[in-house]
């Protein structure tokens, strides 16, 4: 009968084991007519082992075992259960072992197939250690399809593989950049601290939702149809950009006051609580990511450097979103209102302390709101003259063709038109444009009246005279847009406080 003469490896970590390797070469001989190549090829990458048992979980033990058996392939036919925190071969079985090389063939052939989460993560730390790659980028995008094919089975990975992921940008030196890769891989809701202050994404909602302990995506108002959710995800951003606008003003930013403005500096430890050997020599270089985080590798460290958040950077999160929600629940008119939790207003404590008042920073976000809606509502009609003339002369030359001149009876050169024609120049207009723009003058303040003056010669100082008549200066443009829009039926200012071209030779102003 043939004996196991692999079972010795499976010992607790007190046990010695060159005694119990040697009890094993000696069995070899014992009732085993040919020598196994696979059982042989373990012993091998065994005695890569130091004496000491409490060295076996060694990193750089790992490594070493790792790239020894780098190129080997298996086709075991059964499968063993195998369940340890942060796996490593020497504490493996035969049939483990078996097992695991078995399926790691498959999938480097292509076929990922679902297995016992400690077999995947074995498996990971080959690859974040560049073992069985043909570079650290092949082994990044084997990571993501490992990742992306067996997460939905095996949730856990999500907890640790993104963090993993961004090491590799840190750690090797990559042909593109993070940011390239996550745009690619659609994974900006994994790295939110890194995206936040990025409006310019589509998905700004989804990264600030992230970091959020207020999940808009349950919300009734964003559930509520798919023209509510567009609102949300292109409001969001846009409120954002307006808010910032309007700290800039006061010589801040969002940023600033989510964050303290203490920068932080340690030691950084590449692929934490995974088995990871440092393998690689670095020349002096220096990595940084979006929203300032700086990664610094020698020869002897590596060094971490970032701002710290403040201690109420989720209520600010909560309350950005959470106030566009209210204000366009509000705007649009949803059935049923949200309101905000006092709890998450501490944080304005911070605004007042930069001399602003809470009230004034709600409701600058209510008018952002409502500005959004407003360009969101807004219709554009351009008027390509040229086509209109060439109507008209189309119209004119069609008229002359349908018009028959009566013979000379007396009456003079009577002009006979078709019933069917009727001549568009006849239509009454409704409104004279220059009692449209009266009435628009009518409706301004003095002030208001005084800030289009200065606007329209040219001169930039706007702020100082907004401040000298003690009003905000995005108010009062607010104001005269929204007196345009009665009046005229559009916005007469842009974002850059200046008269659109096409509005500039109708305002006429009566300025006393």
């Amino acid at each position: 009968m043939d004996q196991d003469i692999f079972a010795e490896i499976e010992y607790e970590a007190s046990s010695t084991p060159l005694e119990k390797q040697g009890s094993v070469r000696a069995a070899q001989s014992i009732g085993v007519n040919e020598p196994d190549p696979i059982r042989q090829k373990f012993y091998d990458m065994r005695e890569l082992a130091p004496n000491n048992p409490l060295t076996w979980n060694d990193d750089s033990l790992f490594y070493k075992q790792a790239k020894f058996m780098e190129d080997f392939t298996d086709d075991y036919e059964e499968i063993a259960e195998f369940k340890m925190y942060n796996p490593v071969y020497q504490r493996m079985g035969y049939e483990k072992l078996r097992t695991y090389f078995t399926w790691r063939t498959r999938v480097r052939n292509g076929e990922i197939l679902p297995i016992g989460l400690s077999y995947i993560y074995l498996y990971i730390y080959e690859l974040i250690s560049c073992v069985g790659v043909k570079s650290p980028e092949d082994g990044l995008n084997k990571l993501y399809d490992l990742w992306q094919t067996l997460r939905k089975t095996e949730p856990d990975l999500d907890a640790h593989v993104p963090g993993w992921i961004k090491d590799f940008f840190v750690y090797y030196d990559m042909p593109y950049s993070f940011k390239d890769f996550v745009s690619n891989k659609n994974l900006f809701m994994f790295y939110s601290e890194n995206f936040l202050f990025d409006t310019t994404l589509p998905c700004c909602l989804y990264i600030w939702n992230g970091a959020s302990s207020y999940n808009v995506m349950k919300s009734q108002y964003f559930n509520s149809s798919e023209e509510a959710k567009k609102n949300l995800l292109k409001c969001f951003p846009f409120v954002l950009n307006k808010v910032d606008e309007f700290l800039e003003s006061h010589n801040l930013s969002i940023q600033k006051l989510m964050f303290d403005g203490k920068r932080v500096r340690h030691l950084w430890i590449p692929f934490k609580k995974a088995v990871f050997h440092q393998w690689k020599q670095f020349d002096n270089r220096e990595v940084e990511f979006p929203c300032g985080k700086k990664y610094r590798l020698t020869d002897k460290r590596i060094e971490t450097s970032y701002d710290f958040p403040s201690k109420h950077f989720k209520d600010f999160v909560h309350f950005f979103i959470r106030m566009t929600e209210i204000w366009l629940r509000r705007q649009t008119g949803f059935k049923k209102e949200l309101n905000m939790i006092t709890s998450k207003l501490l944080f304005l404590d911070t605004v007042t302390l930069h001399g602003l008042k809470p009230s004034t920073f709600i409701e600058f976000i209510e008018k952002a709101v409502k500005e959004f809606l407003k360009e969101k509502n807004r219709v554009v009609v351009n008027v390509d003259v040229k086509n209109l003339n060439r109507i008209r002369e189309e119209s004119l030359d069609t008229t002359e063709k349908l018009v028959v001149k009566e013979e000379d009876t007396g009456i003079n050169n009577k002009l006979i038109f078709s019933n069917e024609i009727k001549v568009a120049n006849e239509v009454p207009k409704v409104r004279e444009v220059n009692s449209i723009w009266h009435d628009f003058d009518e409706s301004l303040t003095e002030i208001e009246k005084e800030a289009l003056i200065i606007i329209m010669s040219g001169d930039p100082d706007l702020k100082t005279f907004a401040s000298s008549k003690n009003i905000m200066l995005e108010v009062l443009m607010d104001n005269i847009n929204e007196k345009a829009m009665d009046t005229v039926g559009d916005n007469i200012l842009s974002e850059d406080f200046e008269v659109y071209d096409e509005y500039k030779n109708s305002i006429t102003l009566d300025y006393h």
